[in-house]
């Protein structure tokens, strides 16, 4: 009971701290920056390599720190060095995000453990905030049975934040950097 209580608030204060990050004004912007990621936007091209994972932090995830990478902790993920990425083409979107954290249900036997997914959104929205300058995207998208539910931010410094809820398993947040997609990179 007393240990449900504390999870109760360690998820609350988590998701504080998750609202609290990313929505202050951005001061001191060069024009130059608030144009690269309208740029960025309007092109509908571009790729997301993550530096760090947030996952929600349950007894589970908290009890494995001594099996995450160096400088990480339960609730941030040091993600440097292992390959992900979002790639946004026109229409479409693919992405590959290392997963830490619970499912709550599926992934049979050979599933993998990543975020995956490649596709056409659906209900994508693009949205500026006049008050950091940057992009809020929101799309749901459908891969191998799991339903997941994507917000990318995009900041004028080119940081990024994706939120992820899936169908199958506990929210979770990557941090990373934003660039132009390199023609190479199509999928």
């Amino acid at each position: 009971m007393l240990l449900t209580l504390f999870n109760r608030i360690g998820i609350a204060l988590l998701l504080l701290g998750i609202g609290a990050c990313g929505s202050a004004p951005v001061s001191g912007l060069q024009p130059e920056q608030t144009m690269e990621v309208d740029r960025l936007v309007d092109n509908k091209t571009f790729r997301i390599e993550s530096d760090w994972a947030q996952p929600l932090v349950t007894n589970s995830m908290a009890q494995i720190g001594g099996l995450l990478p160096p400088g990480s902790t339960a609730g941030r993920i040091n993600l440097i060095g292992n390959s992900n990425f979002f790639l946004m083409e026109g229409d479409s979107v693919s992405a590959y995000l290392p997963y830490y954290g619970e499912r709550q249900a599926g992934g049979g036997f050979g599933a993998n453990g990543a975020i995956q997914f490649n596709g056409i959104p659906k209900g994508l929205e693009v949205k500026k905030d006049p008050k950091t300058q940057g992009y809020r995207m929101n799309f749901n998208i459908n891969e191998k049975g799991e339903n997941y539910s994507v917000t990318v931010q995009l900041y004028p410094n080119l940081k990024s934040h994706i939120t992820v809820n899936s169908s199958q398993r506990f929210f979770i947040r990557y941090d990373g950097k934003v660039e132009a997609l390199e023609e190479k990179e199509t999928f």
